[in-house]
């Protein structure tokens, strides 16, 4: 009985420490922002950040994530929005979103940098859960994480 407590106890402890985790993401991110001025419309319930170069598997899983979920990105709707930070050259960014335009998307090319982080998760694309402007989730494309094809219900 004394070993199934001290189960108990350690996983309510990882639990706690995870998500403990993803807000003081989210706190540092906010922060990052907020110190370079940046500020996010209060419609925009998520924020995907798509970084130019970095880890070219998460970007590319990045890219298809938005192109799967084009009309939730579309121009005509203020819910989602995606920001492409880091951007090396407009045309092969338009190249990797195939059929899509970015005209046609809720969308920004950061190309001062802006949105791209210090932190070391820079160089994976960030789906950024949004309330009234600040930061209430972080969620990371990377090969440790989930895919982000899980988020999608967020989504509106």
């Amino acid at each position: 009985m004394k070993h199934f407590l001290y189960c108990v106890l350690g996983i309510l402890l990882i639990v706690v420490a995870s998500c403990s985790k993803f807000k003081d993401q989210a706190e540092i991110l906010q922060r990052e922002f907020s110190a370079k001025g940046l500020s996010v419309d209060p419609s925009i319930e998520n924020l995907f950040i798509i970084p130019g170069g970095g880890c070219g598997g998460c970007v590319a899983a990045g890219i298809d994530f938005l192109t799967e979920n084009s009309v939730k990105f579309s121009i005509h709707q203020t819910k989602n929005k995606a920001i492409f930070t880091n951007v090396g050259s407009i045309k092969l960014l338009q190249r990797s979103l195939e059929d899509m335009d970015i005209d046609s998307l809720n969308s920004t090319v950061d190309k001062d940098n802006l949105y791209l982080t210090k932190e070391y998760y820079s160089i994976y694309p960030i789906l950024l859960e949004m309330d009234s402007g600040i930061i209430k989730n972080v969620h990371i494309q990377s090969p440790k994480t989930e895919p982000l094809t899980y988020f999608s219900y967020l989504l509106k």
